[in-house]
């Protein structure tokens, strides 16, 4: 396999492993989760932050001194993507979490809860949350304030992970503990398991429009997950 990673260029192969194994996770055939040898020797990306980047770096041409994306929110970033906008002079950079989960964050990780922002209405040009909303038992009223901050006309790329199998959502509001989360949800944090549609479906009832965008053919070097698709939510226009 020919691998150079699109964020560091490291080459190093095979990947390393990341992620947990629960039979939840193959039960329902959920994409972007899982044990899977998919971390970068270099920078610690995985395949699900390469396909944001690359999307970024190659659509949205956010690296580009011709991009209007100018403000940009990104909700629990991943460092590896977060270095090459704090390198970035005319970007106005928001890296911003929770931190209730008691990891170690960067320094540079502003404290902000995405179901409260503090930040202005109409304000913000993108926001990237990538694998965070099936975290948070409130996503739909995360979701509004991600669509409240975001100008008209603004994107958000919002990542989960899918199930391929499940003809709905996956959510037992009761189930709180981690044990039970593991092995309904695949995932001590998670408070849930999306299907595409009852995303797009939920996504959609905030006041988006969704785009579903499959790019990942289009970098075999990358080591990208082939069914994994973006989902970028579009604000109205006013």
């Amino acid at each position: 396999m020919k691998y150079k990673c699109p964020i560091c260029t490291d080459s190093q192969w095979p990947l390393k492993q990341v992620g947990s194994s629960f039979h939840i996770l193959e039960e329902q055939c959920v994409i972007g989760a899982g044990s899977r040898l998919q971390k970068c020797h270099g920078c610690s990306s995985t395949d699900r932050d390469r396909l944001v980047f690359v999307y970024l770096r190659d659509y949205l041409r956010v690296f580009s001194a011709e991009c209007g994306i100018k403000t940009i929110l990104h909700v629990a970033p991943e460092h590896c993507i977060a270095q090459w906008f704090l390198e970035q002079k005319d970007i106005s950079y928001m890296p911003i979490d929770s931190k209730e989960h008691g990891y170690e964050y960067q320094d540079y990780i502003m404290e902000m809860n995405v179901l409260d922002l503090d930040i202005q209405s109409n304000s913000v040009d993108l926001v990237i949350c990538n694998h965070v909303l099936q975290d948070i038992e409130e996503d739909s009223k995360a979701l509004g304030e991600i669509n409240r901050v975001l100008k008209p006309g603004g994107k958000a790329i919002l990542q989960v992970p899918i199930s391929n199998s499940a003809d709905h959502i996956i959510e037992d509001p009761t189930v709180k503990d981690y044990s039970g989360r593991e092995a309904m949800f695949g995932q001590r944090f998670h408070c849930r398991i999306y299907n595409e549609s009852g995303f797009i479906h939920r996504v959609s009832a905030v006041g988006f429009d969704v785009e579903t965008i499959s790019i990942s053919d289009q970098y075999s070097d990358c080591s990208l997950n082939p069914l994994e698709k973006l989902f970028v939510a579009n604000k109205h226009h006013d």
